[in-house]
């Protein structure tokens, strides 16, 4: 795939903030030009400067949140608005100009586009635009060049999003709880991390014994396994440093499963590019009396992965909490982002139900059921079609 081009790298870029703004970070990482420095110019409402989006994005790419230059107040639903502050702005300032539209809302981007192209032209800067959007099914950049044609560009960054930024960059992280769970970083990974301390341990560390045999005796239905475990939890509790506690909360809500669940990703992190991942977390960032809350959440570059887990429930049940799901993760990752139930419910099927899903609400979630999760080698290589 090609290479964002230099002279697609223009001297201000201009980039429409809605609510998610995760495009708009990748966009300002890839269509900065290391040579000479590139203005940002963040087209914004008045709904996303008082939820201080803006500002976060600025802060997160090394910019000066208090410099007012950066930033162009428009009002939402006035085209007339749109299109006289953005035609002043580039009729004013000298050098070539980016326009990147994946961000904010539809009116902003038809009305910002006519503005650019017919500030650049009444200034002796004709070709000088260049407009760009990032597609959300095959992550590659689309750039065009006035008057020449569309090119497809790799959108990947050089240094992946971490998990951390992308929160970050949605605000509230330090009411983040300490349910959260970082796995395999090494030992000051956590200095000047948003979501502060290494984990306290809630949860039980990884067994993959013991979840491979609850997870079988949940496909069996063999209830005696899990009888058999409640009743060795003292031992287990000697032996794992664990308090009875957390193991009886190990065991009745699940949290196995969200542990053979990322033991199994963590052991194809490296061919499917699994850049970071978290286990479990509850966060006030988007507010609200419900906090945020999560099961396993992987990185793939800039690309979320949000899987939700469930071990019964019957159809109804686990297609609300797939898309339950599915709202998150476009919340948190955007249109980008990419969603999926494991369930080890009896009345799932995983064909039917992603079928439906589709048919009646459009959205293209992925199912894991019990035939998937039968066989852990087979469970990866369903995992891995995914990712990829």
């Amino acid at each position: 795939m090609n290479l964002i081009a230099n002279d697609h790298k223009t001297k201000n870029l201009m980039l429409l903030v809605g609510t998610n703004p995760l495009p708009n970070y990748v966009a300002a990482r890839l269509l900065d030009n290391p040579e000479t420095g590139t203005k940002l110019h963040l087209v914004i409402t008045d709904e996303v400067k008082i939820m201080g989006i803006p500002q976060r994005l600025l802060e997160l790419l090394g910019k000066k949140p208090s410099d007012q230059e950066h930033y162009l107040p428009v009002r939402a639903a006035d085209p007339d608005d749109i299109f006289t502050q953005v035609y002043k702005q580039v009729k004013t300032k000298p050098g070539s100009w980016g326009l990147h539209y994946t961000g904010g809302k539809k009116v902003m981007a038809a009305h910002a586009y006519r503005a650019m192209e017919r500030a650049l032209a009444e200034s002796c800067r004709a070709g000088q635009g260049v407009f760009s959007y990032l597609d959300a099914d095959s992550l590659e950049m689309v750039i065009q060049q006035e008057g020449k044609g569309f090119q497809y560009c790799s959108s990947a960054l050089d240094e992946p999003l971490m998990l951390w930024q992308l929160i970050f960059l949605h605000g509230k992280p330090e009411k983040t709880v300490d349910k959260a769970r970082w796995d395999d970083y090494p030992e000051n990974a956590f200095i000047n991390r948003p979501l502060g301390e290494k984990y306290k341990p809630h949860r039980v560390p990884f067994r993959p014994d013991l979840c491979e045999k609850l997870k079988n005796a949940r496909i069996s239905d063999n209830h005696a396994v899990f009888d058999e475990m409640r009743a060795k939890i003292p031992a287990l509790s000697i032996e794992t440093g664990q308090t009875e506690t957390d193991l009886k909360n190990w065991i009745n809500k699940n949290y196995w499963l969200e542990h053979y669940v990322l033991d199994q990703l963590l052991q194809i992190r490296n061919e499917c590019g699994i850049t970071d991942y978290v286990l479990g977390f509850e966060s006030e960032i988007f507010g609200g009396e419900k906090n945020f809350e999560s099961d396993v959440l992987v990185m793939q570059g800039y690309r979320l992965f949000y899987i939700t887990i469930t071990t019964g429930g019957r159809e109804k049940e686990n297609k609300w909490k797939l898309f339950e799901g599915y709202i998150r993760a476009q919340q948190l990752g955007g249109e980008q982002a990419k969603v999926a139930l494991v369930t080890l419910s009896p009345y799932v099927n995983a064909t039917t139900m992603e079928n439906e899903l589709h048919s009646d609400l459009h959205l293209n979630g992925k199912v894991f059921d019990r035939e998937h999760l039968d066989d852990s080698d087979a469970f990866r290589d369903y995992l891995r079609d995914w990712l990829k």
